[in-house]
């Protein structure tokens, strides 16, 4: 062999040995991504699934922020927001967790003593608001605690990821049928 051919040979061992290097940094890369992309969807969908199994007229109770107004005694409820393991909350989260529940809630008190209402007059896009929640075809300001038929939810899943900040939002709109007089 000459010193030219071993030189060629060494060149192209040297590109095909970096490129395998590239693929497999790519490949570690993307299977992080991916593990924390399914801890969260996994994560909102089992929120989403305990939200659904909840009673119907009992989901703003155990997913508000008010742990005073919970069924069971106050702060028994799950509330608005949820630990995901496997996660880091976003610095600066409120509450210091990942997980958040959004339903169509204003508060009318204040930050001492808040006042929770189901509103459909908000303007919350992730919530499709405003929006008919009573089926009464009005838009209004009054407070719908008692009497939605339609309640939005978006569960979101907010971390710090291993390429940064990430962010995951589920998205329902529940609906209670209501049964007629015979």
């Amino acid at each position: 062999m000459t010193l030219i051919e071993v030189t060629v040979a060494l060149v192209i061992f040297g590109v095909a040995a970096g490129m395998l290097l590239h693929v497999l940094t790519n490949s570690q890369m993307l299977r992080r991504l991916n593990r924390e992309q399914q801890i969260a969807a996994s994560a909102a969908q089992n929120m989403m699934e305990e939200i659904r199994n909840t009673p119907f007229r009992d989901i703003v109770r155990q997913h508000d922020r008010d742990p005073f107004n919970d069924l069971d005694g106050p702060g028994t409820a799950q509330g608005w927001s949820f630990q995901v393991d496997g996660l880091d909350a976003m610095v600066g989260s409120e509450g210091g967790v990942a997980g958040e529940i959004v339903l169509p809630l204003i508060n009318i008190g204040t930050d001492i003593l808040p006042v929770w209402q189901v509103r459909e007059d908000i303007g919350d896009e992730r919530l499709g608001l405003p929006r008919d929640l009573n089926g009464d075809i009005l838009v209004d300001s009054n407070d719908h605690s008692d009497d939605y038929s339609i309640l939005p939810v978006v569960v979101i899943v907010r971390w710090n990821g291993y390429k940064g900040e990430r962010t995951l939002r589920l998205f329902s709109s529940l609906t209670q049928i209501m049964e007629e007089a015979p």
